[in-house]
């Protein structure tokens, strides 16, 4: 059916083109201007196709808004789909991370969930700058399971005789067995060479440890003696470099937050840090009203904090447990710890957003 707004045209709902009433596409009608573009002067009023200019803002209209109404259903099939997919992603990299690069964009899927593209290309970033030291400590786990399996093989494939868990991993990392090295945030990266031309750099690349916070540490729960020496070699690096890492003594709970502390790098609280400044400003811009604004803002830094505070504890705690309870390996159970706290540190952030966003 047609809306007839003339005599001579038509409006059909289908298509939404002008017709003649004979079938035919109508030509264009020249407005009232002239052939330059320009208003003619001394137009009679009464000459102005009027009924043209109508028939043109209900066409397009109509139009924009069947095309609006497509454009949301696509969005809301799309939505639905792409959040399936955040979910499924979610649970793969975190089954999956106990390897390091994995781990490292363990929160790509939230970041390109909340459209914080930012933080997201910071953590792909991050990633392949660490992709060579990375790469390493996967090659280090794989020469302790060789290592574990000659073991099981030697002992008739007989936990038992292997001396149970503890047995079989004893010795299986080396000469680093409960030894705990300080995680550098430049070492083993590409910027590696660069930085030891820089002492600079290299002397300010520290991890908590060697701060006030981490001296502050030792004091409170007052760490028995350490045992230090030179693990380079074992590490991979040059002769030139000095890695000092340390057997921590004392009770459980002191050895395991000092193992946390040499697990996390300053550097890296800072490089967390800053990828998450786009999102305090985002949530700056985001209101007009300044109470609103102020709101939106408390709660993004809740946010962030927790975000940087939960997943930094949560890889450094698990790392530094399976070290300490499995010591005779330094690579495999500190990835299975660093993967399992790194995937609790994430949940327990993901769980306080939520709680955040209820205020």
């Amino acid at each position: 059916m047609a809306l007839n707004l003339t005599n001579n045209y038509s409006i059909y709902d289908d298509d939404f083109l002008y017709k003649k009433n004979t079938g035919n596409q109508t030509n264009a009608i020249k407005p009232a201007f002239g052939e330059t573009g320009k208003p003619v002067n001394n137009v009679n009023l009464s000459q102005l196709n009027w009924n043209f200019d109508v028939r043109e803002d209900f066409y397009r209209a109509k139009k924009t808004l069947n095309n609006l109404h497509k454009i949301k259903q696509g969005v809301n099939r799309f939505g639905k789909i792409t959040q399936k997919q955040y979910d499924n992603s979610k649970l793969v990299l975190g089954a999956l991370g106990a390897l390091p690069p994995i781990r490292r964009i363990n929160s790509l899927p939230d970041s390109l969930e909340t459209d914080n593209i930012q933080r997201a290309s910071g953590l792909v970033t991050l990633a392949l700058l660490n992709f060579p030291g990375d790469l390493r400590e996967i090659k280090s786990a794989g020469r302790e399971f060789c290592n574990i399996y000659s073991k099981f093989k030697a002992n008739n494939m007989n936990l038992k005789e292997a001396g149970g868990i503890k047995g079989l991993f004893e010795n299986a990392s080396g000469k680093l067995k409960g030894y705990q090295y300080p995680f550098a945030f430049f070492r083993g990266t590409m910027l590696d060479k660069f930085v030891r031309k820089h002492q600079f750099l290299l002397k300010s690349d520290v991890t908590l440890y060697d701060t006030k916070f981490g001296e502050f540490i030792r004091k409170t729960f007052k760490t028995g003696a350490e045992k230090v020496k030179n693990v380079s070699k074992e590490l991979g690096m040059p002769a030139d470099v000095i890695i000092n890492a340390r057997l921590f003594e004392g009770n459980m709970l002191a050895r395991l937050i000092n193992t946390s502390c040499m697990r996390t790098s300053v550097f890296g609280l800072a490089a967390t840090t800053l990828i998450e400044m786009p999102a305090m400003v985002k949530s700056i811009q985001k209101e007009d009203d300044f109470k609103e604004k102020s709101k939106s803002t408390f709660k993004q830094f809740l946010k962030s904090s927790g975000y940087i505070i939960l997943s930094t504890a949560g890889i450094a705690l698990g790392g530094a447990a399976g070290a300490i309870m499995l010591p005779g390996s330094a690579a495999i159970v500190s990835l299975l710890g660093m993967g399992i706290g790194s995937f609790a540190g994430l949940s327990a952030s993901r769980g306080l957003n939520k709680s955040i966003d209820k205020i």
